[in-house]
């Protein structure tokens, strides 16, 4: 009678588990067919972007120069973007090196990261979601979520590959000679402008940029940006700028 009442409480306990791993498992998680999610994708010689937003039907994919040298969080100090996962985890820490050194880099809210192994491309990070010992700060929630709307894009073919701005990336020689590439200002205005810059490319359509950041320049910048997606500025003025 003690050995049936024994093995009773037993289940009685593991079902309870099971339910506490349940309601875990669906509340534990940031994505949402709403927001969607920025992530960043890491493999041995490349790191990407993917910034999915199922409700808007948007995915974008952006690779990083191979080159680039980022600031790493905490240490002030300039790394290869590359190299932020090694370096993060000689530290046990690969996740926050990279997402933060690289949202510190970008001015993005890149809050996740997972490792895709050789090649960074949709079809590799589909194969990492689906991993059970995949490398990655995300929840299960999140990862079945991402992967059916991944999914669905990628069969459908709606991927779209951006690149970032030439004129947000500056080329530093190094003292042994190799080139490397850091971001500069312009990347943060190209994120906060880029979509208001697609709504309007067909449109016939004049500007006027009144400058009133704290950065002198910044109307100048923003207005070459403009002209080159097709937008006719007739005036940048501010404060500190003369009138253009």
């Amino acid at each position: 009678m003690e050995l049936m009442d024994k093995r009773k409480i037993g289940v009685i306990f593991l079902v309870f588990l099971g339910l506490l791993l349940g309601l875990s498992f669906a509340k534990k998680g940031i994505y949402t067919q709403t927001l969607g999610i920025n992530l960043v994708v890491v493999g041995d010689l490349k790191v990407s972007i993917l910034a999915i937003r199922p409700k808007e039907g948007v995915v974008n994919w952006t690779d990083l120069p191979s080159n680039l040298s980022v600031k790493v969080y905490k240490t002030g100090v300039f790394y290869p973007v590359v190299s932020l996962w090694k370096l993060g985890q000689a530290e046990k820490d690969q996740f926050n090196y990279v997402t933060k050194s690289i949202t510190l880099a970008t001015g993005l809210s890149l809050p996740k990261v997972i490792w895709v192994g050789k090649e960074t491309s949709p079809e590799s990070l589909l194969r990492a979601l689906g991993n059970p010992v995949a490398q990655t700060n995300l929840s299960w929630r999140d990862r079945i979520l991402i992967r059916k709307d991944l999914t669905n894009f990628v069969s459908a073919k709606k991927i779209v590959e951006i690149e970032l701005p030439n004129a947000a990336i500056e080329k530093v020689i190094e003292p042994d000679g190799k080139e490397i590439v850091t971001f500069n200002s312009i990347l943060a205005l190209w994120n906060k402008n880029k979509f208001l810059v697609e709504a309007i490319l067909g449109e016939a359509i004049s500007a006027r940029i009144n400058n009133v950041s704290e950065v002198r320049g910044m109307g100048i910048l923003l207005s070459k940006e403009l002209e080159a997606a097709g937008v006719r500025v007739v005036e940048v003025s501010s404060k500190d700028e003369p009138v253009k």
